[in-house]
């Protein structure tokens, strides 16, 4: 797998009184792919699919993964310091840290932003060069 970016992935978490938050984990050396598409219509607009791999020994800012159920259990100041990958997350090109409240927020500062629409975890199985994490998204 080639990685040539760096992502950031922005977890959503509610608190006890459901607020949502937005955790930003930068995760360097992942596999970036941007695939531009036309829609068919004459008054569609361009569409763009995205698909992100991370690798399983990826750096992920000293946090460890843990599955959307567990972190959605968790209290939010223990969540900081884990990172997931579950559906209406937000992922950027590029090392972001600053918090953020909404999607708007980050496309006004960058051009590769989307948002989780499918995922898998594929570090069950395999050898460590194979294990890795696929994000995909609109």
């Amino acid at each position: 797998m080639t990685t040539n970016d760096a992502i950031t992935i922005y977890n959503r978490h509610l608190s006890a009184d459901r607020k949502e938050t937005l955790t930003p984990t930068v995760i360097k050396y992942a596999s970036w792919y941007e695939s531009k598409g036309a829609a068919g219509a004459p008054d569609a607009s361009d569409t763009s699919t995205y698909k992100v791999r991370i690798p399983y020994d990826a750096d992920q800012s000293g946090k460890t993964y843990i599955d959307a159920l567990s972190y959605k259990k968790m209290e939010a100041d223990k969540a900081k310091a884990y990172w997931t990958i579950q559906k209406g997350d937000i992922v950027v090109r590029g090392e972001c840290t600053e918090q953020i409240a909404s999607l708007k927020d980050l496309t006004s500062s960058f051009s590769d932003v989307f948002v989780v629409d499918n995922f898998s975890d594929d570090t069950i199985r395999g050898h460590s060069f194979t294990k890795h994490w696929r994000i995909g998204g609109t």
